[in-house]
């Protein structure tokens, strides 16, 4: 089995943007806590996309 690296790249992008923004509006309806995990999964996100290998490929 062949593991396509910029595929992998954008599903770990979407899922972290996915779950920090779940994460977020859990935070602000009961948890104000979880606020910093959710800022952490967004940091994540965002220093993923320097490094995203070129599309195509």
């Amino acid at each position: 089995m062949e593991v396509h690296i910029p595929t992998m790249f954008l599903v770990i992008i979407v899922t972290s943007t996915t779950l920090a923004t779940a994460i977020a509006f859990v935070a602000f309806g009961r948890d104000r806590s979880l606020l910093l995990w959710a800022s952490a999964l967004a940091l994540h996100t965002v220093c993923l996309h320097p490094i995203q290998p070129a599309w195509p490929n």
